[in-house]
């Protein structure tokens, strides 16, 4: 019987086809004979040869197509703007806080520094010129950063507060700016502090509570009773909270009594008029807390009131008063949802 088969091209197939080659056969007398390739050798020869053309074809198409993906790829970040690339974020932590305490001690120690011992303002300030020191010590107290800027890698231009009192006995908060390089994780001041004007305070207020409560209304009661068993310890403080508000009262109590003052709310409260209950007001209460006839303070608070079974329950101590829309675009928008103080675990609550 004849075996048909497809010849594959001589050129493609003649060195593959030598993989399926069989060792020759011997014959009868120590003969060898030559193999002979069967139809199904010769159909995976053909197969073969067609996937490796197929493969190299691609090869040579997809090539060229690599090289310019990586080419433009490549362009894309050579001309990409500085500004629009990544920016890598250097934590600067540990060097802010070396140029802070260096700052506060160079501080402290220039103000009580006097001619009898000038070599401790020296040893932390290299090449001062201090040339002339005070007889007479400044008195120092409460320092703390009031701002710190970081001018380069290694300098930055600290802020320095504190409370002094000088010669006269005149004392004040005074700012002093003071040049602090850090290396190699120790800092040095660069020059003697220069006194600075402190941050300046706005001209105009920004609260927004445009509506006058009255003391004798159920919510002027609320809030003066809240504020006695909170501050002056009068009282039950749980009485005046909304149901699952946790906040306790100060202890010990500061004050030993607490009288409303004035009261101003963001919504209109009426005096004769018991509230809805899921009724909610925002509300600045400014009351004068006594220590004894002879020491009292204004204290202002902003409190969120909730209305429930005919009555206004205190249920929230605002982080922030109600703002103006002035200031909306610096400041948080005024919201009326309550805020739940934040206390300890296991504080008591509010009975329903």
């Amino acid at each position: 019987m004849r075996v048909l088969s497809q010849t594959a091209p001589v050129g493609e197939s003649s060195a593959i086809a030598s993989f399926f080659r069989r060792r020759p056969a011997s014959a009868p007398g120590g003969k060898t004979r030559e193999p002979i390739a069967t139809a199904s050798d010769q159909v995976k020869t053909n197969l073969l040869a067609h996937a490796l053309s197929a493969a190299l074809t691609g090869c040579l198409i997809l090539s060229p197509l690599g090289a310019v993906t990586g080419g433009f790829a490549l362009y894309q970040v050579i001309n990409t703007p500085a500004s629009d690339r990544p920016v890598e974020v250097v934590d600067r932590a540990n060097e802010r806080a070396i140029a802070e305490e260096i700052a506060k001690t160079v501080v402290v120690t220039w103000l009580t520094t006097t001619k009898d011992n000038p070599e401790r303002l020296t040893a932390l300030v290299k090449g001062a010129g201090v040339t002339s020191m005070p007889k007479q010590a400044f008195v120092v107290a409460d320092p703390s950063i009031a701002g710190i800027t970081e001018v380069n890698q290694d300098t930055w231009s600290v802020v320095v507060a504190a409370t002094v009192t000088d010669a006269s006995q005149t004392t004040g908060r005074k700012f002093y700016q003071v040049p602090v390089q850090v290396v190699g994780g120790g800092g040095s001041a660069l020059t003697l502090p220069a006194v600075v004007a402190g941050p300046s305070v706005a001209a105009s207020s920004s609260i927004n509570y445009p509506h006058m409560v009255t003391r004798q209304s159920g919510a002027g009661l609320a809030v003066e009773q809240f504020l006695a068993a909170y501050v002056a310890g009068q009282g039950d403080l749980n009485r005046y909270l909304s149901p699952g508000v946790v906040l306790q009262p100060i202890s010990p109590a500061p004050f030993t009594s607490v009288q409303l003052v004035d009261l101003r709310s963001t919504t209109e409260i009426s005096e004769k008029e018991d509230p809805k209950d899921g009724d909610v007001s925002r509300v600045l209460a400014v009351a004068a807390a006594s220590v004894s006839e002879e020491q009292t303070v204004h204290l202002s608070y902003a409190l969120t009131l909730n209305a429930r079974a005919g009555r206004w329950e205190v249920a929230a101590l605002d982080p922030i008063p109600a703002l103006g829309r002035s200031t909306a675009s610096a400041a948080p928008a005024p919201t009326t949802a309550p805020r739940t103080p934040v206390t300890p675990t296991g504080a008591p609550t509010s009975n329903p």
